[in-house]
């Protein structure tokens, strides 16, 4: 066997992980919260970018200040002939839901200070309505059962079984989170809270609470058959929808909710057909750099130096990389 030399000529492709391109690896595994750090690390070092203001991060709403609204005054006749859809009855009875993120309301003041919560105001006042320690801790966990417009509206029944508490002791609860202010509070659902308001004002009697009753056919405008329920005539049955028009439907309002977090999905997916579904990024999510060429270029006329000009071009490239890069 011979052995010699031989010189041979080969061309090969194979990929270079160039650090640019392992950049964009590491890129492409963040998450948009993570990306945006990211970015901000490199536009406090590079002077050539710059973060435009996008969604991408959480909106929170303004806390709401709770102002007393003035229900403007309504004829009471007239309009109530006209059958109204059945979800119209709220509406019927005590106008259009107060807003309490509206602008231009309260002093300035007022929206400095910090309104307790619904939750944190019904447990203070349970702990003094009671000295059952028992009972007071029960009722502190049906104020977390309590949502923003006042109701429990979760079944006695319901609350035992996840409270681990027998359903007599979660009725006694619910009496006294219904003895906590405003009036109303604690109810199962608007007739339980316009009757709660009713008897503080010794105005529960027999007719009204039928009217309560049958607060559907109040919604349909179906006078002869309230008329007939209640066993009242057409003018005192004017003046008991007078009444629960002049109570509050949404008690829990009067306190300040919590504020709304909102956070925008990092994808969107879209059908497409039957069986087919597209995903893509969503653009409102993902940060967009601004990289300023006109500062660069104002760089370059202004006579730096060889070790100056290296730095400014190394940045400035590094800075239109990353832009194409996202």
């Amino acid at each position: 066997m011979a052995l010699g030399l031989r010189l041979d000529l080969r061309q090969t492709q194979s990929l270079v992980l160039t650090p640019q391109l392992q950049q964009a690896i590491r890129l492409l595994q963040l998450s948009n919260h993570e990306l945006i750090g990211t970015l901000r690390s490199e536009t406090e070092e590079n002077p050539f970018l710059e973060i435009a203001e996008t969604a991408a991060s959480p909106k929170q709403a303004p806390a709401p200040v709770a102002q007393p609204s003035a229900r403007p005054e309504r004829d009471n006749a007239g309009d109530w002939d006209q059958p109204r859809p059945p979800r119209a009855l709220d509406q019927q009875l005590h106008g259009p839901r107060r807003d309490p993120d509206a602008a231009g309301q309260g002093s300035f003041e007022a929206r400095l200070s910090e309104l307790p919560s619904l939750r944190d105001e019904l447990r203070r006042q349970i702990g003094m309505l009671t000295a059952d320690p028992g009972l007071r801790r029960l009722a502190f966990d049906l104020c977390d059962w309590v949502d923003d417009e006042g109701y429990l509206r979760e079944p006695d029944a319901l609350i035992a079984e996840r409270t681990h508490a027998g359903i007599e002791r979660v009725a006694a609860a619910r009496a006294l989170l219904q003895r906590c202010e405003p009036t109303g509070i604690g109810g199962r659902d608007l007739a339980e809270c316009l009757a709660l308001q009713l008897a503080e004002r010794d105005r529960l009697d027999p007719a009204m609470r039928r009217l309560l009753d049958n607060l559907p056919l109040l919604a349909r405008a179906d006078w002869p058959a309230l008329q007939r329920l209640c066993g009242v005539d057409r003018d005192d049955l004017e003046e008991m929808v007078a009444e629960l028009k002049a109570l509050d439907p949404r008690p829990g309002h009067a306190f300040a909710s919590e504020p709304q977090v909102t956070l925008l999905p990092d994808i969107v997916v879209y059908r497409t057909g039957p069986d087919a579904w597209r995903i893509e990024l969503n653009p409102e999510a993902l940060p967009r750099l601004v990289v300023h060429g006109d500062y660069h270029a104002e760089l370059t006329r202004s006579g730096l130096d060889l070790r100056q000009r290296e730095f400014v071009n190394e940045r400035y490239q590094n800075a239109t990389w990353l832009a194409r890069a996202l």
